[in-house]
């Protein structure tokens, strides 16, 4: 077997340039197939974190009956024995939140929000608000006062320092009302969620809602996102069921579910079109390499080599061209998609306002996930051993006499 694998070394550079051809091919094919994936994967990721991360989190535990009437009086008791139930399931964060609905006014102007009570020490974990606020701070614990999304701010015309009355219906039907002093203004990334979300100090929006000690959810965060079904399921099996319900992400926001699905079926169909491309690309490049070494092929043969061993040569050849073509595309590769990662490509016009109706940051981060690019590079070396059939056929069909005169 070495001298199979010296023989092939040898002879792969004894034609630098042919050599240098199909490594390209294969380079540019797993390089381009990396990006393309990573992109994709990375907006999902994007979209989905942002979604979940602001809203739901990826499995939230709430009492049972709150999903199907989303009331404050749904509410239940912050329970320090099951934040340890649900802790020993060995989940990365739990977030407390105390969600409703109220009418902000500012002067004249007026509107209905999404008041969000929010732990600020733990909320920042999770969701980096605090790296989010860009005019004021959070609230201090038991402080009255909220942080405004930048357009909600906007369109009260209330800046820090300012003072906004807030009206709504508190637990059990009691009146919530206050004047609330503005701490602070949020830019959340997602238009939709600026224009409609108000957070305040925790403990103080029980107070202001007369739901002292209640919450309506805890929101439970997953290290990984392919780490949430596991999770789920150990939940599920540690709380009380019949108190509480255990629900993840893709049952709370089933739309969200539906249109990553919808639209990676598209991708995968733009996906096996780029394989069929680099296939017939590589083939084309193997093709030329066979037609070129018939000659060799044919004295080879004739002075006594035997087929198979000389085809067995030739793919392990080809194996070992396509090995540096994919290891050099991922050691391009994965820098690459993690610059990306970290400076996500910003996007404009027509594709911005797709990206902001659906209620996203209009940008484009690429996925660093390991995973995409051990799996693009195994399936392009999986294309190239495949096609590589076709060389070891056609020594096994070669006529010496035919070969040495063409």
């Amino acid at each position: 077997m070495n001298m199979y694998l010296t023989l092939a070394w040898r002879n792969i550079w004894r034609n630098r340039r042919r050599t240098l051809i199909t490594m390209a091919s294969v380079f540019f094919a797993v390089l381009l197939a990396i990006i393309m994936r990573s992109a994709t994967k990375g907006v999902y990721e994007n979209m989905t974190d942002t979604m979940v991360r602001f809203s739901s989190g990826y499995i939230q535990v709430h009492a049972k009956g709150y999903w199907d009437e989303r009331i404050i009086d749904n509410s239940f008791s912050n329970c320090q024995a099951l934040w340890r139930r649900i802790e020993q399931t060995g989940v990365s964060s739990i977030v407390p939140r105390l969600e409703t609905f109220a009418l902000l006014a500012a002067g004249d102007k007026s509107r209905p929000v999404a008041i969000t009570g929010i732990d600020p020490s733990r909320e920042s974990g999770i969701t980096n608000i605090g790296d989010k606020i860009i005019e004021g701070r959070l609230p201090k614990n038991g402080e009255q006062g909220v942080v405004l999304g930048v357009t909600l701010s906007n369109i009260l015309r209330a800046q820090v320092g300012d003072s906004v009355v807030l009206l709504g219906q508190g637990y059990h039907g009691n009146m919530a009302a206050a004047l609330l002093p503005v701490c602070g203004v949020v830019r959340l990334g997602s238009p939709k969620l600026d224009e409609s979300m108000a957070y305040m100090d925790l403990s103080a929006c029980q107070n202001v809602f007369s739901a002292d000690s209640m919450i309506t959810s805890l929101s439970v965060m997953v290290s990984e996102p392919d780490a949430m079904e596991s999770a789920f399921h150990a939940i599920s099996t540690t709380v009380d069921t019949n108190l509480y319900e255990v629900m993840h992400w893709k049952q709370m926001l089933p739309e969200l579910d539906q249109l990553v699905e919808a639209d990676s079926a598209g991708h995968y169909i733009t996906i096996y079109i780029l394989y069929l491309v680099i296939s017939f690309g590589l083939f084309g490049t193997m093709l030329m390499m066979t037609r070129e070494r018939l000659h060799e092929f044919g004295i080879l043969v004739a002075i006594g080599m035997h087929k198979r061993v000389l085809g067995f040569i030739v793919v392990i050849e080809l194996f070992l061209i396509s090995a540096i073509g994919v290891l050099a595309a991922s050691s391009v590769g994965y820098p690459l998609v993690n610059w990306f990662h970290q400076h996500p490509i910003r996007v404009g016009g027509r594709v911005a306002d797709v990206y902001r109706g659906f209620g996203l940051e209009a940008i484009i981060p690429c996925s660093n996930d390991p995973t995409v690019i051990a799996y693009q590079a195994l399936l392009v070396m999986l294309v190239t051993m495949l096609l590589a059939t076709y060389p070891f056929v056609k020594i096994q069909r070669l006529q010496p006499l035919q070969a040495i005169n063409s």
